[in-house]
Parts: C-alpha cells; sequence; structure tokens
C-alpha cells in the first residue's frame, strides 16, 4: 500500500490499509469511517512510546475535522518475514465536522462577545480543530481573570448538527 505521513505527527510514518473504505470512498451520511495503520519501529521501543503514538493521531484526526475520533486497539507484533516490529493502530475516524454558529452567553454583568474579540480562534464554516477551541477557552479565561473575574468558569455548550455536519458553541 502506498506510505502516508500525517502532519501533525511527524514522527510516524503510517500504512494506510482501510479496514472497512478509505477515508475518499466513505458514503456522507454514514456515521463511522474506520482504517487501520501500521509502521515499523525500533526493536527497544518502550509502550510509552506507542502510547504516544496512538496519542499523536488522536491529536492530528481531533485538529482536522474529525470530533468523534476514536482509537479503537493498538497491537504490537513482529513480522514474520522481515523481523521487524510493527504497530498496529486500529481507528475509527467518525464524520468530519466543520464549525458552526459560534455565540457567547454570559452571566455576568458587562461581559459579552464583545469582550472576548480577540480570544475566540474559531468560526463558523471553519474545519473542527480541537485544539484551537481549547485555546479559544483558555483565553476567554484569561480575559475573565484579568477584568476581575478570576472564578469565572467559561463553559462550551456543543450542539452537533448531525445532518450538516457542524458543531455550534
Amino acid at each position: 500500500s502506498t506510505p502516508r505521513t500525517t502532519t501533525k505527527a511527524p514522527r510516524v510514518t503510517l500504512r494506510s490499509r482501510p479496514a472497512v473504505a478509505p477515508r475518499a470512498e466513505c458514503v456522507p451520511g454514514v456515521a463511522m469511517c474506520n482504517a487501520t495503520f501500521s509502521a515499523v519501529i525500533e526493536p527497544n521501543r518502550s509502550a510509552d512510546a506507542s502510547a504516544r503514538d496512538s496519542e499523536l493521531l488522536r491529536i492530528h484526526y481531533l485538529s482536522n475535522g474529525y470530533a468523534d475520533f476514536q482509537v479503537l486497539s493498538t497491537n504490537v507484533a513482529t513480522d514474520p518475514n522481515t523481523g521487524d516490529l510493527v504497530i498496529t493502530i486500529n481507528v475509527s475516524e467518525g464524520p468530519f465536522y466543520r464549525f458552526g454558529a459560534v455565540r457567547v452567553d454570559s452571566t455576568i454583568a458587562g461581559v459579552t462577545q464583545d469582550t472576548f474579540r480577540g480570544d475566540i480562534h474559531i468560526a463558523p464554516g471553519r474545519v473542527f480543530n480541537a485544539g484551537d477551541l481549547e485555546k479559544t477557552l483558555e483565553d476567554m479565561a484569561i480575559t475573565l481573570t484579568n477584568a476581575g473575574h478570576p472564578f469565572a468558569r467559561v463553559t462550551p455548550r456543543a450542539n452537533r448538527d448531525y445532518a450538516n455536519n457542524t458543531i455550534e458553541l
């Protein structure tokens, strides 16, 4: 199969072997699209390193529109032909999402969406990115602390529109 290198996980080169169908052949409206990735790994690799690979893969997907991404299983085995150690990661991508409407509701007097003008790093139509969402929440909390509200909580309320594959916040 053809090698595929991820951009967010540069330390791992993955050869894609779809278990169900490659992403390009996933039917719109189907809830899950599964894939299997494998990579040759160095012989003295620790279990922590394999866990990091799974985490890097998870971060990559969550940063590129796959809010429901899950690592289903991870297996390390020896290739009988080459003797190489091979890690196989079975994943469920889930559907591809974009951000929908983004709005701020506040119970703090004087705090409105304008209060967070430079803090919101997500926008309707942009590809869902969990990292951008997390950065938005952190920056909003810092703004509230700097405005004299150190104990205020910033809590996202996500509403999924399954028909349009968007997540409104």
